[in-house]
């Protein structure tokens, strides 16, 4: 590889040398990156992680996945700023500060985005974005367990159907039927408007993760050099070149130089919010914060999108719900057994297992709503983490799939210890509210039909007393949350609105790109984990591209 020459900042750093690629953030998109670009053994890589290894039992279990929200070893716990249309209400944001990230501690379900997702990320600038350019990629991702066509064959990643034959969900899918909807093989087959189970990242009962599968080929390589606890400051430029990524570590201010490129995989959050320290940004925002303007990108951290979400919780008739075989220390004990010895029982599964992706009016040529069926219920407001309920208790949450709503990431202060801002600006439109209000109306009508109703002694909550669409609306307000899906504060296209161009480079500098699901203009109407793997995967073969042509 060529060298460059580094002109290193002036203030006191140790100084751990040149590599040719450095990677900001070990999360889904990072694990992929250096697994791709240092398999060869020709490049050297450095991987830049803030938290640690993923080494907890509990990060391998998938029923343990609630309890990681509140762990703040394996989670960055981001508390979001007052949201002006949820009554000033804070949301949590849980994101993976673990090697692995996101991937580590999230639901694991994988849904490939649609081929019209896609097609609209063409139509926003993104070349080469389309359906059948970024299926391959998809493929090389996955790895299928279960013998069906619908997912690729030979990838990294294990995905596997849900476990299947529980009366919760075996119901709700066969009163989504009773209700109109179409029962589906996949959510992975093309079409995902019906119900359906999910697919999960997980094998024989155990989380497969970025970390243990991409990064696991590749860990032992000595041209592959992980740091952890590496908490990032900023990026340093040298003309108009990205050359070096600052950072700390035990208490000590460190430097590495690239000689190739920078790569900032560091999140939805993460990456904008280093590329606003660094001086990338809005340059009257960056003054106000005295941080120098070094390339006047006014879209750094706007364009944020998410899924919003509200949840119907309900009392089971039946004791069959997860309250049931997880509240009390003697059902923790049984529960814990099951999955030591045979790696099976609750907690070989995250309890979100069947979902209808449907559309609540004719205007939407796809899905813009998905009801998930939730095989356990947490009914305060608060957050994942919450205590489960201790009644026999189930949810049907209930996300809007196509927001129109934007938010922004912002700097709180021009510290890097310090959380940037983040405003989802949930239910901003009307398209956003009134998706939410018939989704709900779509959800009770499934929990209605006869292999339902069976099995519901009441609703819970809002209750049968909430249902003009104003008290709809309202209760969405009062309740509802993010379903943990953010996206686009790096968009990519073409135009004043891009912040990376069709092949994740930083738009007016060289040697920095952005690859992670910042990048996406349009958020995919489906659970964005796969979507991620999948621009990883395309960003480390354009990568490999470029360097190759010389470009």
């Amino acid at each position: 590889m060529s060298s460059t020459s580094h002109h290193r900042p002036k203030e006191d750093r140790d100084d751990v040398g040149d590599f040719d690629y450095i990677i900001v953030g070990a999360g889904t998109a990072g694990c992929v990156l250096a697994c791709r670009l240092a398999a060869s053994g020709r490049n050297t890589v450095l991987l830049l992680e803030a938290g640690d290894h993923n080494r907890s039992a509990r990060v391998r279990t998938p029923g343990s996945y609630r309890k990681l929200f509140d762990d703040p070893t394996l989670n960055w716990c981001f508390e979001g700023a007052p949201e002006p249309h949820l009554y000033g209400r804070t949301l949590f944001h849980p994101r993976g500060k673990v090697v692995g990230g996101s991937s580590s501690i999230n639901a694991m379900l994988y849904t490939r985005g649609l081929a019209g997702d896609f097609a609209r990320w063409e139509e926003m600038g993104c070349r080469g974005w389309g359906h059948a350019d970024t299926l391959p990629f998809f493929e090389a991702v996955e790895r299928q367990l279960d013998g069906g066509s619908e997912l690729g064959q030979e990838g990294v990643v294990p995905v596997s159907r849900c476990l299947q034959g529980q009366e919760l969900a075996d119901s709700f899918l066969l009163a989504s039927g009773e209700a109109g909807h179409r029962i589906l093989k996949s959510f992975n087959g093309g079409s995902n408007e019906g119900a359906s189970y999910f697919h999960v990242t997980a094998r024989h009962g155990t989380r497969c993760s970025a970390a243990s599968t991409y990064l696991r080929q590749v860990g032992g390589q000595s041209n592959l050099r992980v740091m952890v606890k590496a908490n990032v400051s900023g990026i340093h430029v040298s003309g108009r070149r990205a050359d070096s990524v600052l950072f700390e570590q035990d208490g000590r201010k460190k430097i590495a130089g690239a000689r190739c490129e920078i790569v900032l995989s560091a999140g939805v959050f993460g990456s904008p919010h280093i590329l606003l320290l660094s001086g990338f940004g809005p340059s009257e925002d960056l003054k106000q914060m005295n941080i120098h303007p070094v390339c006047d990108l006014k879209s750094v951290g706007h364009n944020l999108q998410d899924h919003f979400t509200v949840s119907l919780i309900f009392r089971c008739s039946r004791k069959i719900t997860l309250n049931d075989q997880l509240n009390g220390p003697v059902r923790k004990a049984i529960a814990s057994l099951k999955y030591l010895t045979g790696r099976n029982g609750p907690y070989s599964q995250t309890g979100v297992n069947a979902a209808v992706h449907l559309r609540t009016g004719q205007e939407f040529d796809s899905p813009n709503i998905q009801l998930n069926l939730v095989q356990w219920s947490v009914s305060n407001t608060g957050r994942l983490r919450s205590r489960l309920d201790d009644f026999s208790g189930f949810s049907i949450g209930i996300a809007g799939y196509r927001p129109t709503s934007r938010g922004t990431v912002r700097l709180r202060t021009p510290s890097h210890r310090e959380p940037p801002e983040i405003t989802n600006n949930f239910l901003a439109t009307d398209e956003d509210r009134f998706g939410m209000i018939g989704g709900i109306r779509a959800a009770r009508k499934i929990a209605a039909m006869p292999s339902m109703r069976r099995l519901i002694s009441t609703e819970i909550a809002p209750g049968d007393a909430c249902s003009t669409d104003a008290q709809l609306l309202e209760d969405c307000r009062q309740r509802g949350r993010s379903a943990l899906h953010p996206a686009g504060t790096c968009r990519m296209g073409e135009g004043a609105g891009a912040v990376v161009d069709s092949r994740l480079r930083v738009r007016g500098i060289g040697g920095l790109r952005v690859v992670d699901g910042s990048v996406m203009p349009w958020l995919v109407s489906v659970n964005p984990a796969a979507t991620t793997f999948m621009i990883a995967e395309k960003g480390a073969a354009m990568i490999l591209e470029d360097a190759a042509s010389g470009a």
